[in-house]
């Protein structure tokens, strides 16, 4: 997840195998800190302007995540007007 591996030649990392999640057009980082990860380089994916950081736990920040969307979702249950994509979910048997 660190594009410095394809656009830094002289990175400690170049040519490692990543997931290309600069292309997406949204991304969210869960890290405990900013601080330096693998090889304690920096990533300059966490600085691109279609990446969000959520900093944190994550077992608790995903748990909080979960908690909202359920908040969200029973106070639309019945409608999908805020949540389109829910609908379609819904309607394959996924989990909601």
């Amino acid at each position: 997840t660190n594009s410095a591996a394809e656009e830094d030649e002289d990175c400690p990392i170049a040519g490692m195998p990543v997931l290309q999640v600069w292309k997406a057009k949204k991304t969210i980082f869960m890290k405990r800190s900013m601080a330096g990860g693998y090889a304690d380089i920096e990533n300059p994916v966490f600085f691109k302007e279609s990446t969000e950081m959520l900093l944190g736990d994550a077992k608790a920040k995903t748990g909080e995540l979960a908690q909202k969307v359920k908040g969200i979702l029973a106070a639309n249950e019945g409608g999908v007007a805020r949540a389109p994509w829910l609908g379609s979910l819904r309607q394959r048997g996924g989990a909601a």
